[in-house]
């Protein structure tokens, strides 16, 4: 597989370090630029009318710099980071498409089971609609 973009799709949170892994073990093996991603529910605050264009969201500094800590530590991968706003499943397919990624890498929680993980999730709705592989990683 010749992948050039492989998408971690991520909630800044610990559950995401066995993910990354991955995803830059995959992109050092095939060349490919990582994109790491987040989804932040809602929408920004400049959608909500002109009287609140130019105010920072709260919270965003703070997630920035969470995502920001999730970086490969191999050497010659390439990372670039996004935050998205809205539905994560609707938000992260769209980014697929966009960005023509070649694979996708997501973490998943040890407390859920599979019956959990599949009902209704991001990680379902990606393994049944995105158009490349999905890889969903336990830590």
């Amino acid at each position: 597989m010749e992948a050039r973009k492989i998408l971690l799709a991520v909630d800044v949170s610990d559950v995401n370090r066995s993910a990354l892994d991955w995803a830059t073990s995959l992109a050092q093996a095939t060349g490919a630029k990582l994109l790491i991603a987040c989804v932040e529910p809602g929408q920004p605050t400049s959608h909500y009318g002109s009287i609140y264009q130019g105010l920072a969201d709260p919270g965003i500094a703070e997630l920035a710099k969470r995502l920001a800590a999730l970086a490969p530590c191999a050497e010659g991968v390439t990372c670039e980071h996004r935050i998205l706003r809205g539905d994560a499943k609707v938000e992260l397919l769209k980014l697929i498409t966009e960005e023509n990624v070649d694979a996708v890498v997501l973490g998943a929680p040890v407390h859920t089971g599979l019956k959990h993980l599949f009902s209704g999730s991001v990680a379902e709705t990606l393994l049944q609609k995105a158009h490349c592989p999905v890889m969903i990683c336990r830590p």
